[in-house]
């Protein structure tokens, strides 16, 4: 490979990697269900999307190392730490998917 932004897939040839973290559907109804619920747990994400906690945990993951979704500290008694979504962050990540898809915002 050339380090360019392409992946081999076998029996694919050469494709462009994901432009845009929303271009992922279950990252995309993640943070639809923060942006209009607020804060959650990942076992409430996990709950309600019908996903194992471990694949919700690990798509938050990647969605706060990404700096979209960002972990809140539990306070007054909460146990599970929750995570909110960063709206400016999406709205970029939104930017890019229509540039992507050549579309205009």
């Amino acid at each position: 490979m050339d380090g360019s932004n392409m992946t081999r897939l076998r029996g694919a040839g050469v494709l462009p990697m994901e432009p845009s973290i929303l271009m992922n559907l279950t990252r995309s109804r993640i943070l639809h269900m923060l942006v209009t619920e607020g804060p959650c747990s990942v076992a409430h994400i996990a709950s309600a999307l019908g996903l194992s906690k471990r694949v919700t945990l690990r798509e938050i993951t990647f969605l706060v190392d990404r700096g979209v979704v960002t972990r809140i500290v539990p306070t007054h008694g909460r146990i599970d730490p929750h995570f909110a979504a960063g709206v400016p962050e999406i709205f970029q990540e939104m930017a890019r998917a229509y540039q992507f898809l050549g579309l205009k915002f």
